[in-house]
């Protein structure tokens, strides 16, 4: 889901999105429903008073640890390298 989308969903300004997905590991570019989800919770914390590390803390207890970006870009270069090998290999049936 493209981020205006996102965050028109959300109920804040695409700007705004920006800056979590910077901040929030939780967060990526391209926004699925759990990560609207994630976002959602973000604005409601916020509009509680949480500081930053009271969001990051509920959002570990809610959701799980974040996976690094790092990592899965990673993880996605390797994946396309193998699918590559794979669809290049004429003897795998």
């Amino acid at each position: 889901m493209e981020l205006k989308e996102a965050a028109k969903k959300i109920g804040i300004e695409p700007v705004r999105l920006s800056q979590w997905i910077e901040v929030f590991e939780w967060l990526s570019d391209d926004m699925d429903e759990k990560q609207v989800e994630i976002a959602q919770r973000i604005k409601e914390l916020e509009e509680r008073g949480f500081t930053l590390a009271g969001i990051r803390r509920r959002l570990f207890e809610e959701f799980g640890p974040p996976m690094p970006r790092r990592f899965l870009r990673r993880l996605r270069g390797k994946l396309a390298e193998i699918l590559t090998f794979l669809e290049g290999d004429d003897k795998i049936t």
